[in-house]
This record gives structure tokens, sequence and C-alpha cells, in this order.
């Protein structure tokens, strides 16, 4: 689960063996989980970006209004 953490703000995220990890980092919004490795989050009210939570990797992506988006499902690779 990825959630904020209240300490700092900063994405925080739940393991299931319930181990909490403050990354450190902190984005806008997050938005939700891409596939079992990749998050969608809120860098700007211009940039959205796709992060591994493992590596620290931010992928930023341009999106006008990125402020207004809200990510509503996901769909299966095999589509």
């Amino acid at each position: 689960m990825a959630c904020i953490a209240g300490s700092n703000n900063a994405l925080a995220l739940l393991s299931s063996s319930g181990t909490i990890t403050n990354t450190g980092h902190t984005y806008d919004s997050i938005l939700g989980w891409i596939d079992a490795t990749h998050l969608l989050v809120e860098v700007d009210s211009g940039d959205l970006g796709v992060l591994d939570p493992d590596t620290g990797v931010l992928t930023t992506v341009a999106v006008a209004q990125a402020s207004s988006v809200s990510m509503v499902a996901t769909l299966p690779g095999s589509l």
C-alpha cells in the first residue's frame, strides 16, 4: 500500500508484513498502482510520474493540468 507519511508528508510504503518504509520523497498526489511494481504519482501541476519504489527511479511525463488527473482503473496487460 502507498500512502503519505504523517511525519514529513513523504511517500510511505506499507508491505504485506506490516513494515512501513518512508521514502523521503514528496509528491503532490499518489494516484495509484499501475502494476505490481509501478506507482503513478503527480509530481507537480504539469507532470505525472511513473515511480519504481524499489529502485526510486521516477520517469516523468508532461501532462497539461496534471493536477486534475484521476486514475480510474488499470487494464490487464493482455488487452
